[in-house]
């Protein structure tokens, strides 16, 4: 692995800029534990990794704020990725490298849901014991608390066709979850180049970044139907030919009122 990535550090010579804004005043402190802890292993390889956060509560225009921040990112001189994350997520710094190794215009990892589906093991009681045993002989090693939470967290994915075909862990998907997602410079600038319309100016921000100020981040009505600035993101990539992968290697905690630990890759792991 370390020499995978001095390969393609050599090769790429990334440059990362983590953005995120919150709705709260304060981050986590499982958030930044994340956040430091990757800045100092990125630093390891000679990976910038930028940092453009915003947590001002009393900014109630959440599609401006991310906007500018993505303004912000590609105005970072050598940038050549961005990565979005969602400020109630904490991550392992090398699934940043994971992300980067993917090498995909628009790659994330599997974002768990809020909800526990209860119905799988009340409609086959019997099915934790089958958990149990792909647990084993997959040699995964969790434990019993990660085994169940795994398998009845929902995850927000969408397949093509019903499959997922998977190489080096990665796939390609009809839609996911934005909350720790890669994109590559190259991607913002098609969309800013593909919907011109986008274009807007915001005085505070210096005219450097004003180059990069397109609103993409934008929810709206779609046939009698709602999406978020996240999925109008999204969707706006794949209407001008773009895709969506995943890499299922990745797991992530999403915190809230409690714990939420999700393992994609464990909960589609069969025998």
């Amino acid at each position: 692995m370390e020499q995978i990535i001095k390969k393609y550090v050599s090769e790429y010579n990334p440059c990362v800029c983590l953005i995120c804004h919150s709705e709260n005043d304060s981050f986590s402190l499982s958030f930044m534990s994340s956040l430091i802890s990757s800045k100092d292993f990125l630093n390891n390889y000679n990976i910038p990794l930028h940092i453009e956060v915003s947590n001002n509560s009393n900014d109630h225009c959440r599609n401006k704020v991310k906007n500018d921040l993505l303004a912000k990112a590609c105005s970072i001189q050598k940038i050549t990725h961005v990565l979005y994350v969602n400020d109630n997520i904490c991550w392992n710094p090398i699934d940043i490298i994971k992300l980067l190794l993917s090498n995909k215009y628009c790659v994330s990892a599997v974002i768990p849901d809020t909800t526990f589906n209860w119905d799988k093991i009340y409609n086959n009681p019997d099915i934790i014991n089958q958990w149990k045993q792909i647990n084993e002989i997959q040699n995964l090693n969790n434990n019993a608390e990660e085994v169940l939470q795994y398998h009845i967290l929902n995850y927000n994915i969408g397949y093509i066709d019903n499959n997922l075909n998977l190489e080096n862990s990665t796939g390609k998907v009809d839609f996911f979850k934005m909350g720790f997602t890669l994109l590559k410079i190259d991607m913002i600038k098609k969309l800013q180049l593909c919907f011109p319309r986008t274009k807007y100016y915001d005085e505070k921000l210096s005219k450097h970044q004003n180059n990069n100020t397109y609103f993409l981040f934008n929810s709206g009505i779609e046939k009698n139907t709602y999406f978020n600035e996240n999925d109008i993101f999204l969707k706006r990539w794949k209407n001008i030919g773009g895709t969506l992968w995943i890499n299922v290697s990745i797991n992530v905690t999403l915190t809230n009122t409690q714990y939420y630990k999700g393992s994609f890759y464990n909960s589609i792991t069969q025998i």
